[in-house]
């Protein structure tokens, strides 16, 4: 088939961002020595970080961990520049979603300026009324000669109230 392992099979069929089966083993490797999948896959730390927020306090934590909060967005996004080494970029105009709340946003190589993206996704974050309950990610393009993956995301996260 033209392939040395099924993994390199697969991350050229499928809507894969790494290159190679070596990049998934350093970011796994990676992960392992830091001990993360471990400490945030815990019941005590799940515990503990669902206590920290439901509790009643002088300090509101919930403001902070509201998925609506843009410094919250913008920290996960920064999270993932470190991690993976990209940048992530959200698409203010000319966005056609499927509803008024999903947001587009494009995937660049962190330090590369041009204005391609290697790869782009719509967010729709907010429960409503007929949308699928849970949380996915379903490809909408796969990444082909020519063209970069597409993904959409879906929340199953309270909105915000809307005031007006």
């Amino acid at each position: 088939m033209g392939y040395e392992s099924y993994a390199d099979y697969s991350l050229d069929r499928h809507n894969a961002m790494a290159e190679s089966p070596n990049e998934i083993e350093a970011v796994h490797d990676m992960f392992e020595q830091l001990g993360a999948v471990q400490k945030f896959s815990s019941d005590d730390f799940q515990s503990a970080y669902l206590d920290l927020l439901s509790k009643e306090s002088d300090y509101n934590l919930k403001e902070y961990f509201e998925f609506g909060n843009v410094l919250m967005l913008s920290a996960m996004f920064d999270l993932c520049g470190a991690l993976f080494g990209i940048r992530i970029e959200e698409q203010k105009n000319g966005v056609n979603g499927w509803h008024r709340d999903v947001r587009c946003f494009h995937v660049f190589n962190q330090g590369d300026k041009t204005i391609v993206p290697i790869a782009s996704f719509y967010l729709d974050p907010y429960r409503r009324q007929h949308k699928d309950i849970g949380c996915f990610m379903t490809p909408l393009q796969y990444k082909n000669k020519g063209s970069i993956p597409v993904a959409a995301v879906s929340l199953d996260v309270r909105p915000p109230v809307r005031l007006g």
